[in-house]
């Protein structure tokens, strides 16, 4: 469900179960898609990204 909308971003609402599936399509927008909540689902993403840092650092 589409909450929110302007010209620089688009607010969906989804209930869901957070899958591998679905952390995997989230990744896959990469810079493009901010999740906004929840916290758990949030911190899974940045964690696994900073992960993903790690391995490109050197």
């Amino acid at each position: 469900q589409e909450v929110e909308s302007n010209e620089k971003y688009t607010v969906f609402q989804y209930y869901i179960a957070p899958t591998r599936d679905f952390m995997q399509e989230i990744l896959s927008y990469a810079d493009e898609i901010e999740v906004l909540s929840p916290k758990s689902i949030r911190n899974e993403v940045a964690t696994t990204i900073n992960k993903m840092n790690e391995l490109y650092k050197n």
